[in-house]
């Protein structure tokens, strides 16, 4: 139990679909304390990175992620690729995997500088880097993965994605305690950038806007 959001994630032919449920538990209690609460963060405009997990764990470490990110650029000159910003997560979560009362897990899907991909990868609570082409993690994740498996096909439009993400997220919240089913779930897809996409026209980072 991570007490609070189910994420589910699709890795389509030239987009990657993100989605979690709402919810943020109050303590170490089944109570949904903030309805709402941000589990969900771009960067660069071309990836998304979304958290399970107690919030003030997250945030710490969602916090880390952005100054190592910015370290890497401004100090090296090093532009991020998804696998770049998966494998930071995991560094950062394996290091910290005695500090948290529970476990904090993620998904990071998104596309590279020079526009190939889509990549998606989980990023599991004592550093595990899996790639996979769709995947849900957090407490209802065992629901949401059924619905993606009996669904999930190679050549999904954007449009049968969201039907199928919305489907698993939905049915998740309904089943588990920490899930807020009341809530739309918070969903964003990102699509292959433009020819003529650059990283300086994306380069912001907006992480912590809570």
């Amino acid at each position: 139990m991570t007490y609070g959001g189910t994420i589910a994630a699709i890795a389509g032919k030239d987009f990657v679909l993100v989605g979690v449920t709402h919810g943020a538990a109050l303590g170490r209690s089944f109570m949904i304390s903030r309805r709402g609460a941000k589990r969900m963060f771009k960067l660069y405009d071309r990836i998304l990175v979304a958290y399970t997990g107690l919030y003030g764990g997250f945030q710490h470490v969602n916090s880390m992620l952005e100054t190592y990110l910015k370290a890497d650029y401004y100090k090296y000159k090093i532009v991020p690729t998804v696998k770049r910003v998966s494998s930071t997560l995991s560094a950062i979560l394996y290091s910290d995997r005695f500090k948290f009362p529970n476990p904090i897990e993620a998904i990071v899907a998104g596309f590279n500088p020079d526009r190939s991909g889509p990549e998606l990868y989980v990023v599991g609570s004592l550093g595990e880097l899996i790639p996979e082409k769709y995947a849900a993690t957090g407490d209802g994740f065992e629901i949401a993965l059924a619905v993606l498996e009996s669904q999930y096909k190679e050549d999904l439009s954007l449009e049968e994605a969201k039907k199928i993400l919305y489907s698993a997220l939905k049915t998740a919240a309904a089943r588990v305690m920490t899930n807020d089913p009341y809530l739309e779930p918070e969903v964003d897809y990102v699509k292959r950038p433009r020819d003529n996409f650059t990283f300086s026209e994306a380069f912001s980072f907006r992480l912590l806007v809570l």
